[in-house]
């Protein structure tokens, strides 16, 4: 893990504690069964036979900059099941994901504080989808440095928002990964021989918190001036199917019965989810999981579930713990909500946050002949510190950009952002000018409990432009 040295280890990240209240907030708030008569919570119990429930390590208690000072990591499931609800669900999977880094930022503005985050995506095997952003310039100040890497920034948000959207899915059985990514994008960073491991479709949360475990423990040994982190969330759509082994060791993934490595596919295994507890639990006693000796500061683990059926639930209760994981029936706004509720109970609203948008036409035709299609280019830009979903312009599509940074294309618009879009109006005949209009529309993407009471949440207007009209004769 490529980062640079932090100023004091004693001024301890508080995202654990934030995220672990919320969670539990966001149960009661939100998980109600279809009938409306009983909570999540009471209703996975009363569904799980009491033996299968197993005791689980509760998480460490909040520190006092718990809305100061924020790093988390994520583990974002990109299986063969989620790849297989298509590329439009997929897609906003992507867009909901990438509210996290939104939520850091916006507390990071409202409080001053340093938020940071990290990002692994696993399937079969967990792949580091942090290189590329670790390795550049993203704050645009000339320097790589630890900055290029806290959320404040709008440029360094729209970097995560970029990597986000560049987790790869495939379903296809291939070893591989797209042509213009590090390898690491498409597997585990270790020396994978690809010959042993044919199918990235298998579902391994083992793996998953073994690389989270890595990447927490050297930022949070006593002897580190790394940041801490404080808080692991798994986003996954269902069961495990694949684990690493009773010694929690990463080899050569084989059907070999002389590797450890339990590679049967069945979400039926009870091992995947105990050799994955074994882990949670110690990252919450902030130990590592092979060596008990080796100690660090304990982080807060909690899971996501998208969707899932009885026994997915029951997973979840035996792994995490009931209470520390909560639902989503949906790859889209419902798991937005759920992430975005995550923070937005512990640190208060304040003024700094507000959504406005501006929209401008930068090309025109000066004048059209009579009853044929007039274009505009639109600008689109968000010029609040609340990000937009839903950027909407009447009968626009979207041109992309990509050479053009301050652009971007799809899902979120961050704050300082534009989108562009290409206009068509028809002009009718018989008349030699006509006044186009063109409506714009957004909405707010943020929790409004993180907003000001009484912020709008849907904004929007519209744009004017006079047309010259050539009235062409026609045949008799």
């Amino acid at each position: 893990m490529n980062e640079t040295l932090k100023s004091s280890k004693a001024k301890k990240i508080g995202f654990s504690a934030v995220l672990g209240i919320l969670l539990v907030v966001g149960l009661s708030s939100l998980a109600i069964s279809p009938t409306g008569n009983l909570n999540q919570t009471s209703a996975l119990a009363s569904s799980v036979r009491p033996e299968l429930l197993l005791p689980s390590s509760p998480n460490p208690a909040p520190p006092s900059n718990a809305c100061e000072s924020m790093q988390v990591l994520v583990l974002l499931d990109r299986s063969g099941s989620v790849t297989n609800e298509g590329p439009a669900t997929v897609q906003k999977y992507k867009d909901q994901v990438k509210k996290v880094w939104t939520t850091l930022s916006n507390i990071s503005k409202t409080y001053g504080g340093f938020t940071s985050g990290y990002l692994w995506a696993f399937a079969g095997r967990t792949a580091d989808q942090m290189p590329m952003l670790l390795q550049g310039d993203n704050d645009k100040n000339g320097v790589v440095n630890e900055e290029d890497r806290n959320l404040v920034n709008n440029d360094v948000l729209a970097k995560y928002h970029a990597m986000t959207q560049d987790v790869y899915f495939r379903n296809d059985n291939q070893p591989m990964f797209p042509a213009n990514q590090m390898a690491s994008y498409g597997f585990n960073p270790k020396n994978e021989d690809t010959k042993y491991f044919k199918r990235s479709t298998y579902t391994n949360w083992h793996e998953a918190f073994l690389m989270a475990q890595e990447t927490v423990q050297e930022a949070n040994a006593p002897s580190s001036n790394l940041r801490d982190y404080s808080m692991v969330i798994i986003v996954t759509d269902g069961e495990p199917t694949v684990n690493d082994g009773p010694n929690h060791t990463w080899d050569t993934f084989a059907k070999n019965k002389k590797i450890d490595e339990v590679h049967d596919g069945s979400v039926s295994t009870s091992s995947h989810a105990t050799r994955t507890k074994e882990v949670v639990e110690a990252l919450r006693n902030g130990q590592n999981v092979k060596n008990s000796s080796q100690k660090f500061t304990p982080v807060q683990v909690y899971g996501v579930l998208i969707g899932g059926n009885n026994s997915g639930k029951t997973r979840m209760n035996n792994t995490y713990g009931v209470g520390n994981w909560f639902a989503s029936n949906n790859f889209d706004s419902t798991l937005g909500a759920q992430l975005l509720n995550i923070v937005s109970q512990t640190c208060p609203p304040a003024a700094t946050l507000s959504g406005e948008m501006h929209a401008e036409i930068v090309q025109s035709p000066a004048n059209i002949i009579e009853d044929s299609q007039a274009t505009y280019l639109v600008d689109v830009t968000n010029t609040g510190s609340a990000t937009l979903d839903d950027v909407l312009v009447s009968n626009g599509t979207v041109v992309n950009l990509p050479a053009d940074d301050t652009y971007t294309s799809e899902g979120i618009l961050s704050p300082g952002k534009k989108r562009r879009f290409q206009v068509s109006v028809h002009i009718g005949g018989g008349a030699t000018s006509t006044n186009v209009t063109i409506p714009y529309s957004a909405n707010v993407a943020e929790d409004p409990s993180i907003m000001l009471a009484g912020s709008p949440m849907t904004l929007g207007g519209t744009l004017t432009s006079t047309l010259s009209v050539t009235l062409v004769p026609r045949p008799a």
